[in-house]
């Protein structure tokens, strides 16, 4: 992942996003929003949406972060993350895998 990231500069990937952030936001209002999202919302999408939540800068961090927001009031199937974290945890050398597994949270 970390080598896709690299592969764009900051300002495509951001604006690359933005696009899908609006396009996420128009299928909330949509009377079939699960239909419009299906290409943006499957297991390896989010898969890389989560990645680059870890991985990117604050500014695209942000903007991720609307595209889930916006997915989760479209209400997609609660399986589809089910198996993002299933892609996610197949690799036991990525980040997001050693935060999933490895990481103890503090109170």
């Amino acid at each position: 992942m970390k080598s896709i990231y690299k592969l764009y500069s900051e300002s495509f990937l951001r604006r690359l996003l933005r696009l899908v952030e609006i396009f996420t936001s128009i299928a909330t209002v949509s009377p079939y929003p699960l239909s419009m999202v299906q290409r943006v919302a499957n297991p390896i999408q989010l898969e890389t949406l989560l990645n680059l939540l870890i991985l990117s800068s604050p500014r695209i961090k942000i903007v991720v972060l609307k595209i889930i927001q916006n997915l989760i009031k479209i209400a997609i199937p609660f399986e589809v993350f089910e198996e993002t974290i299933k892609f996610i945890t197949k690799d036991t050398k990525s980040q997001a895998y050693e935060i999933l597994n490895k990481v103890i949270p503090s109170v």
